[in-house]
């Protein structure tokens, strides 16, 4: 059998990113179809915004499920299943005329494919790494930042050329293909060796979770409202998506530049810092005048994103161990789930009622800085117990009881 960051890790790594790279690029174009959605059914922004809300809810919140039970009948199984489901829904969506069939094959459909397939795939990554496991999820989910650089300018031409009905078609196709390549190359990860530590320990999972879901109420809006806002100051369709991209791109340099320097400096750290990244950029937006403000929010609100993402499993195999971790990072996703599926609503909600994106981005800025005061409690934590060099030089185990090595500690 295969060993921890043996060439069949890579091969498994290849796989998650190019699943990433199609799932998430396809789902983060959605603001490509809100438009004609809306002409569509007749529905404002708040309504067609709920399509994706429902979408992430699911998706997110089904990793609690698919995580572990993928544990008991195999990984490929459990992506078999979701692929089959995910490319359906699409397929399924451009034969919609109510909006009611549209949240059953979009909102449900599809939901419940990329639900089955993401937790799974992810956690795979985690555990077939230990060295590198810092670095390997920069890399996995650096697949996201390229789909969104990648998806939302293709989709958004499709959808000019031959419409939102015949664009959905496509995009399963696209994927059937890329889907059939990722589970060539993915393999059930080996058993954890390390144990896990009593998480009572630790900082508080609750508290981390609160956190999260504050965080992520105003992570996933950008992809739904950014080009619509980037509409109502007069920019084009094509300037609207390369938006979208700009956010896929800075997410990609956070992902791997977050990631590498996991390897050098305080994960904790660098993980509170994509917060501080992101409430950092929200006020740029909410003051928009024109494309260069835009361009900048885009920028810096990529990194924080992009590096949130990346560091995510590899705060909680720090601090719990990996031998839960499908579970732990399926019961964050459901915080992911919950704040992507309530971000964007709101915000469609919020700009119906005033007419505009302002007011809504600043009380998106209050969250994200909520969640950071809620998170800085694992500075605290982290210097009291030494920090991962202290416990090296004293020859105790780092968060976790997991010694990841040169790649996957704080150097």
């Amino acid at each position: 059998m295969a060993h921890v960051d043996s060439g069949r890790a890579w091969a498994v790594l290849a796989g998650a990113t190019l699943m990433l790279i199609v799932v998430f690029g396809i789902a983060y174009s959605y603001g490509q179809f809100l438009t004609p959605l809306s002409r569509e059914f007749g529905m404002g922004a708040g309504t067609v915004s709920a399509l994706f809300s429902v979408n992430s809810l699911i998706f997110f919140c089904l990793g609690a499920i698919t995580g572990p039970l993928a544990d008991r009948i195999g990984l490929r199984r459990m992506f078999c299943f979701g692929a089959l489901i995910y490319v359906l829904g699409l397929v399924a969506t451009s034969f919609v005329f109510e909006p009611w069939q549209a949240y059953l094959t979009y909102g449900i459909g599809t939901g419940l494919g990329i639900g089955a397939m993401y937790v799974p795939v992810v956690s795979a990554v985690g555990r077939w790494f230990e060295h590198y496991r810092a670095l390997a999820s920069g890399i996995a989910f650096s697949g996201i930042g390229l789909g969104t650089v990648i998806g939302p300018p293709a989709i958004a031409a499709l959808v000019d050329e031959v419409g939102w009905r015949v664009a959905f078609p496509v995009c399963g196709s696209v994927a059937t293909v890329a889907l059939l390549v990722v589970l060539c190359l993915l393999a059930t990860p080996p058993a954890p060796v390390e144990s896990a530590t009593a998480m009572e320990r630790h900082f508080g999972f609750g508290q981390l979770y609160v956190s999260a879901l504050l965080l992520n109420c105003a992570l996933y809006v950008p992809f739904v409202h950014l080009s619509p806002s980037a509409l109502s100051l007069g920019l084009t369709s094509a300037t609207a998506a390369l938006l979208v991209s700009v956010v896929g791109g800075a997410s990609i340099a956070g992902r791997i530049l977050l990631g590498a320097a996991a390897t050098r400096w305080s994960t904790i750290s660098l993980y509170l810092g994509c917060y501080g990244c992101v409430a950092a950029s929200l006020p740029i937006w909410a003051t928009m005048s024109g494309f260069p403000q835009l361009m900048a929010f885009a920028a810096v609100f990529g990194v924080g994103y992009g590096g949130y993402i990346a560091l995510t499993p590899v705060v909680l195999a720090e601090l719990y161990g990996t031998r839960d971790l499908s579970t732990r990072l399926g019961l964050i996703y459901t915080a992911i789930g919950l704040g992507a599926s309530t971000g964007p609503l709101a915000t469609g909600l919020v700009v119906q009622a005033t007419g505009a994106y302002s007011i809504a981005i600043w009380l998106l800025c209050i969250l994200v800085v909520g969640g950071l005061l809620l998170g800085l409690p694992l500075l605290r934590d982290q210097r009291q117990r030494g920090g991962p060099r202290a416990q090296r030089r004293h020859g105790t185990p780092s968060h976790g009881g997991c010694d990841r090595g040169p790649l996957g500690q704080n150097e």
